[in-house]
């Protein structure tokens, strides 16, 4: 989804698509878009990215840990399937490895969209599937599930 319509539609106060910069001591670190369940307690993660000048400060951990904190019944996420042929397969694998260490599960499913192939990864089996799939329908999106467990 390009980021032009990301920030469309985190500007619609009618929309449950959210953007917000990551400001640590008045410098903006990182970005996330999430959308959120119709009563706020979840949330689908669709992007968080830490600008690459501030990687490796905790800036990621203390993102994920807020947005834990802050939708208690869970937070559910894509992650890259770890893939040893795909051109970026170290990035792939310090992502994954970066969301397991900071607490996110890997539910047993995998969502094929038009970006790809994923992990679903959440924070909470308070939050499934289903959630996931309502969030993408928010904003428009589709996808395939394939329950691997």
């Amino acid at each position: 989804m390009p980021i032009k319509q990301l920030f469309k539609m985190s500007n619609d106060e009618t929309s449950n698509a959210h953007a917000a910069f990551i400001n640590i001591n008045g410098n903006n670190v990182g970005i996330v878009y999430y959308v959120t369940s119709a009563d706020e307690t979840k949330a689908f993660i669709l992007y968080l990215a830490i600008n690459s000048k501030f990687r490796g400060g905790g800036y990621g951990s203390q993102a994920v840990q807020f947005l834990r904190d802050r939708f208690s019944n869970g937070i559910i996420l894509e992650c890259e399937m770890i893939d040893d042929q795909a051109d970026n397969s170290v990035e792939r694998e310090r992502r994954y490895d970066f969301y397991l260490r900071n607490g996110m599960q890997n539910s047993g499913i995998l969502s094929h969209t038009l970006g790809g192939t994923f992990y679903l990864l959440r924070s909470s089996i308070k939050i499934d599937a289903a959630d996931y799939l309502n969030c993408l329908k928010t904003v428009g999106l589709t996808a395939t599930l394939i329950n691997v467990d």
